[in-house]
């Protein structure tokens, strides 16, 4: 009898190390081991990034973390039970409802950690039923060697599109819409005149207050690209995420986000706005000159030499590269050009009108969309692509509307735009395939730019 007694009193503890093993694991649904419906299971960590162990983590990174909470009876986490801490000090993630019963954790550091260093990360929470969560990963940062001092493709993608419009009397301000049918965002900041997105769209980069800026709005965070006592306006991202251009005062500014070096790529009276890279990161084009007669530049980054654009006229209204090549299209004097600047090629004309305005690419490339405009009956949206007829998208003659900005969905299905019609604006979508129009807001007066959603 005491050897059975012995033996059971064995079973047992063993049993219960099991079971205290589990802890910071995965549950198993499938545990048969509790006869009641007792939430038992521990909430855990599915997965760190940076990873735990992780060596040469840049400077720049953001942490993200997700807390899971399965299992058959998981009774789910209490949020304000929620902390992270960072090399021992207390931080404020950003929390966020994720798919496992959990929350996922997102933290941007306001400043760059240091060259070299170990970094220690804890997490803690506790679930309804009391379980506790504690569990921390460590990761190594790079050394100093050629690093960028801002990354731009640390955080998931912003969705929705950005406008720079007049809400409010003749005040332009930076305004960011989530969806197509929500409300919108101000940001904050002098009035810019530039909004656009970052390369992966993870951040809205912006030249308000007179310096070059970008936001995050999920995060909260801003960082400031640039200091310096004259106005620095007009910016834009290469797509590789290495360089910043700009214009300040008559000079167009390249910024080497890696080192933070900067030089003139070119000194002018006039300067220049609308700075645009290619998709390939391979030359800069923008506008520069008086307000009748602006011309067009382009520059080959590589060896930084100017590009001649044989046969395209001065008095550029617009432009716009292609998203999948070094294509250009361009609105000079009135007639729609397509030129291949990577081949050098002759520009091609695709249409002549009294008034052409507002060009941009379909995301697949496939299409150059612009308006044609008829000031006295309004407006006309075309499509046209070297060797295709040119077709009409939208009349808008009938109801005697003008566009004042254009851009086109990332899928390429549906025109954004803004109208004018009756001494009033509107902000409308477009869907392609059913030529159907619907009005998104009337609040937001006349609107400059749009930006893809």
């Amino acid at each position: 009898m005491k050897r059975a007694i012995l033996f059971l009193m064995i079973m047992c503890a063993m049993v219960f190390m099991v079971i205290s093993c589990e802890k910071g694991t995965e549950p198993d649904d499938n545990d048969n081991n509790h006869s009641d419906s007792t939430d038992n299971a521990v909430p855990y960590i599915s997965f760190w990034n940076p990873e735990d162990g992780e060596s040469s983590v840049s400077i720049a990174a953001s942490l993200y973390v997700s807390i899971c909470d399965t299992g058959e009876f998981a009774s789910g986490l209490i949020s304000d039970s929620i902390t992270m801490t960072v090399n021992g000090v207390s931080v404020n993630p950003t929390i966020i409802t994720n798919t496992c019963g959990g929350y996922d954790l997102r933290y941007i550091n306001p400043i760059n950690f240091d060259y070299n260093t170990d970094i220690e990360w804890c997490i803690d929470a506790v679930d309804t039923s009391g379980n506790a969560l504690h569990d921390c990963a460590e990761f190594t940062t790079e050394e100093n060697l050629d690093t960028c001092s801002f990354s731009i493709d640390t955080l998931a993608p912003l969705p929705g599109f950005l406008t720079r419009s007049r809400p409010t009397g003749m005040t332009v301000q930076a305004l960011y819409f989530p969806t197509l049918g929500s409300s919108y965002n101000g940001l904050s900041g002098g009035a810019p005149y530039s909004v656009k997105f970052t390369p992966n769209r993870s951040w809205i980069l912006s030249d308000k207050d007179d310096d070059i800026w970008v936001i995050n709005l999920t995060s909260g965070v801003q960082y400031q690209l640039t200091t310096h006592s004259m106005v620095e306006k007009y910016p834009d991202l290469s797509p590789d995420g290495r360089t910043l251009a700009f214009a300040r005062a008559g000079d167009i500014v390249l910024k080497n986000l890696f080192d933070d070096s900067e030089h003139v790529l070119v000194s002018s009276s006039q300067g220049g706005k609308n700075l645009r890279f290619s998709a390939d990161s391979s030359y800069l084009a923008y506008t520069s000159g008086v307000s009748y007669n602006p011309l067009l530049y382009i520059w080959d980054l590589s060896d930084e030499s100017q590009i001649a654009h044989p046969g395209l006229d001065d008095d550029v209204d617009c432009f716009a590269w292609s998203s999948t090549g070094s294509e250009i299209a361009v609105v000079s004097q009135n007639h729609l050009y397509y030129w291949d600047v990577e081949a050098g090629s002759f520009p091609v004309g695709l249409h002549a009108a009294t008034d052409l305005d507002h060009v941009v690419f379909s995301p697949a490339g496939d299409w150059i969309y612009f308006i044609e405009r008829n000031t006295a009956l309004g407006d006309k949206i075309y499509r046209a692509w070297p060797g295709q007829t040119m077709e009409l998208v939208n009349d808008l003659t009938g109801e005697n509307a003008t566009i004042e900005a254009i851009t086109i969905s990332e899928d390429g299905n549906t025109l954004l735009y803004s109208k004018y019609r009756g001494g009033a604006y509107s902000l409308c979508s477009y869907d392609i395939s059913s030529s159907s129009e619907t009005v998104l807001t009337s609040s937001i007066g006349q609107t400059l730019q749009l930006e893809w959603y």
